[in-house]
Order: C-alpha cells, then structure tokens, then sequence
C-alpha cells in the first residue's frame, strides 16, 4: 500500500505544472464569454450612457473590450495556475505554490524577451502594455499571499528543508 501511495503521489507531482497551464487555459473561456456577456448588455442602447462610441454606448467607463480583456485574463491566468498547480501537488503546498509564482514569473519573461527580441510581433510600450504586465504580477502576489494564509510555512515544511 505504500507503494501506490508514493506512485500516486509522484504522479501528482508529475502533473501538478501540466494540470495548472491547462486549468488556466480553460479558466480563459469562462472569463471571455462572461466578459462577452456583460459587454453586451451593457452596450444596449439606453439613456444613461455617458460614453459613446458610434452611437453605441461603451460600458465600464469607456474602457475597450480588448483592453478590458487582457486586463482580466493578466490577473486570472497566473491565479489559476498558482492555485490549481498548488491544489495537485501531493504536498508542500506554500514551497510549491512560491515555485510555481517563481516559474511564471520567468516564464513571462522569457515570453516577452522572446517577443522584443524578435521581429515576429510589434511590442509597443503602452500604458496598456504596463498595466497588462503589472495585473500579471499583482496576481502573482494576490495568489502566494492566499497560499501562505491557506497554508503557511509549517513546521514540518522548516525541519525538512534543512
């Protein structure tokens, strides 16, 4: 019985990083069609509009949909990913989830220098741009900081590591 606790349990390890990229790829389409949603009853033509954008009225103080957009996806990605890579791991959450804020953090870095550094995509240094990149990081935080109320640096985690 042991056997199979550990196997199980190195499989859960296996998986863990896996299971957090694919649980925030799918968070993407609930947020979207949610977004989608709001957008679009919010933009039915009414008295109260104070912004208009080709007779339209734009909801959410004007703000595009596309800016809106990656706004949301920026600060829930990097949340799913943490809390869901967090959830698999077998143990050691509070250790796994700073690894897996650590591992997006580079991977976001690695990304956007892939991305200057290459003539594939124009990257323009917007507010946008800053903004986009900073809700990528205030989600980060916003999730290590619930790993660590949820579940804190224990005892058990301080005797092990050395």
């Amino acid at each position: 019985m042991r056997e199979r606790n550990s196997f199980v349990s190195g499989l859960r390890w296996l998986a863990a990083v896996p299971g957090g990229l694919v649980a925030a790829i799918l968070a993407m389409f609930p947020a979207h069609w949610l977004l989608m949603l709001l957008y679009y009853l919010k933009s039915l033509p009414s008295d109260d509009a104070f912004m208009t954008k080709d007779g339209r009225p734009v909801p959410f103080f004007g703000i595009p949909f596309e800016t809106m957009e990656r706004c949301v996806m920026a600060t829930l990605i990097p949340i799913v990913f943490i809390f869901v890579g967090t959830w698999i791991a077998p143990a050691r959450k509070w250790t796994t989830a700073v690894v897996f804020g650590v591992l997006w953090i580079l991977l976001m870095t690695v990304v956007i220098t892939w991305a200057v550094s290459t003539d594939r995509f124009v990257w323009e240094f917007t507010f946008t741009t800053f903004l986009v990149l900073g809700l990528n990081v205030a989600g980060v935080i916003y999730a290590l900081r619930t790993a660590f109320s949820e579940h804190g640096p224990s005892a058990s985690e301080a005797t092990s590591a050395g």
